[in-house]
């Protein structure tokens, strides 16, 4: 007799997903591709469900005075908060719930946590709490924590909400490092709903973009010196871009290098294999992958300098309506 045949009758609706499975399963499920601008709406509609109201996800600034807001629809607007005093930072410092009455329910706060990363607090009101809620709530915080930091890496909107003073970058390494040391970096910002992508060049290879699974262009513009060494205002280059489009951005040390045969491994032969590989690798994860490991294997595994190259998907405008299972 089988595993299936001995199973008791009924058995098998345990598996059943229950609305605390549910409840969570929701940012499991869309986590994974929503964009950051949309973490805080769906989390005040998850709240949502359980009868509260004013959802508050508060980021600790840089300085470490302040906790900030974070905007979007559903999401309680204010003013950024103290760390130290008031509720919503006693909760941060502590690193533990605090419920506060109040005259139309309670407030309760908790503390965002991602391992040892204090990320900001989320705060919400409800009419009454109860242990069911305080369960929720508290697997709820530390789920959100963990999307917060996974999609920081992929936005500059947490990073400029929590930016209260200028950072001017120039500065900091010339200050740091002395007048011999410089940094070359890309900046591009790429409007999601739009597809208008801008971009500032400090001194690397000019970007390449793809459509149609081929390089169509350089993404050439004016270049700005290397950060450190100061200089005039970056002027700043844009392109519209289509749905689907690509963009590869990658260091000089990429094509600088020498391949089997001793020569210089360059531009055009960087072009050559990702037009190879394109059409093959659909998947722009494995596209990346298997650039990554061709242009090795070209260059007989020698790597000398920085050799880093980043591929950027614009996939078209996505809807800010997130549909919610009934």
């Amino acid at each position: 007799m089988t595993d299936r045949e001995r199973q008791e009758p009924g058995e098998g609706s345990a598996r059943s997903e229950h609305f605390g499975e549910e409840f969570l399963g929701v940012l499991l499920d869309q986590g994974h591709e929503l964009p950051p601008h949309q973490l805080g709406p769906l989390v005040a509609r998850q709240v949502g469900r359980l009868d509260g109201r004013e959802t508050s996800l508060f980021l600790q600034d840089y300085g470490q005075v302040w906790l900030v807001p974070l905007p979007g629809d559903g999401l309680a607007a204010g003013e950024p908060q103290p760390i130290d005093g008031s509720d919503v930072g006693r909760a941060f410092r502590e690193a533990r719930p605090v419920e506060v009455p109040q005259a139309d329910g309670v407030r309760i706060y908790l503390p965002l946590l991602d391992g040892g990363d204090q990320v900001g607090v989320m705060a919400v009101t409800l009419d009454r709490i109860h242990d069911d809620e305080r369960r929720l709530l508290r697997r709820l915080a530390s789920l959100v924590a963990d999307m917060l930091v996974t999609k920081h890496g992929y936005t500059d909107l947490f990073f400029r909400l929590r930016r209260r003073e200028p950072m001017f970058m120039d500065r900091a390494v010339a200050e740091q490092f002395g007048p011999d040391h410089f940094v070359t970096a890309q900046m591009m910002r790429l409007n999601t709903a739009t597809g208008r992508l801008q971009w500032v060049n400090a001194g690397h290879p000019a970007p390449v973009l793809i459509r149609g699974h081929r390089v169509v262009r350089r993404l050439e513009g004016p270049t700005t010196l290397p950060v450190g060494f100061g200089g005039h205002e970056p002027r700043i280059s844009e392109v519209a871009l289509t749905p689907g489009d690509r963009m590869l951005c990658f260091t000089d040390g990429l094509i600088e290098e020498r391949d089997v045969g001793g020569e210089e491994f360059g531009e055009e032969q960087l072009i050559g294999w990702v037009n190879r590989l394109e059409p093959a690798a659909q998947q722009i994860r494995t596209v990346a992958r298997s650039l990554s490991h061709t242009l090795q294997r070209a260059r007989g595994g020698i790597t000398t300098d920085d050799a880093t190259l980043l591929l950027t998907e614009w996939r078209g405008s996505a809807t800010d309506d997130l549909a919610l299972p009934e």
